[in-house]
């Protein structure tokens, strides 16, 4: 009886988009995510309630080699290569870590995603974090035929996304002269997410 009436208490407040409540759902889902996300707001703007949520993504060095068949010698991907399948994994990360969201916060219309990075510097080895995307999604995310439709197009056509690409360089870290409003967000999400950094 306390059982059920906790879990009724639990499903009023995610219903009623309780801020504090999405927040904690949404991050024990993605605790174990291979590629960490973090939900760092939850609330409602102009009556549409939102979730916004960091995600940290690996380098280009992810899939620079072909996976290792037994007795076939690694495989070494032109530039070209890299760069189209980084973006559909990045693509596809996003796009998973929207879907998942909206599972979890069903009362949500919005899921605000800003996609982070550590690359390392050009004179040091220490790793700088930097934003190279962010967008709002609605919940169309989760009716697209993903077995037609490529992640990497889809992302980029939200009409607020931030992202700077070209064929042979994806998602380069977004310059904070073009995109000010950045600075100060970088500074937030870079507690949230030191744990992620490179050693």
């Amino acid at each position: 009886m306390v059982q059920q009436a906790e879990a009724d208490a639990a499903w009023h407040r995610t219903i009623n988009h309780d801020p504090l409540h999405i927040i904690g759902e949404i991050n024990d889902v993605f605790s174990e995510s291979a590629f960490p996300a973090v939900c760092v707001d939850a609330g409602t703007e102009d009556d549409q309630s939102y979730v916004t949520l960091v995600v940290t993504i690996p380098g280009h060095e992810v899939v620079i080699r072909e996976p290792r068949q037994k007795g076939v010698p690694p495989h070494q991907r032109s530039d070209r290569e890299i760069a189209d399948i980084y973006s559909e994994m990045v693509g596809a990360t996003i796009v998973a870590t929207a879907k998942r969201a909206f599972a979890h916060a069903p009362a949500a219309v919005e899921a605000r995603l800003v996609v982070v990075r550590w690359d390392s510097g050009i004179f040091s080895r220490k790793h700088k974090l930097g934003v190279i995307y962010s967008g709002t999604f609605t919940r169309a995310v989760c009716e697209v035929d993903w077995s037609s439709a490529s992640p990497a197009e889809w992302i980029a056509s939200i009409p607020d996304a931030r992202i700077d690409s070209s064929p042979k360089r994806p998602l380069r870290v977004l310059s904070s002269r073009k995109h000010p409003e950045l600075a100060g967000l970088l500074a937030d999400i870079e507690q949230v997410v030191t744990s992620t950094a490179p050693a």
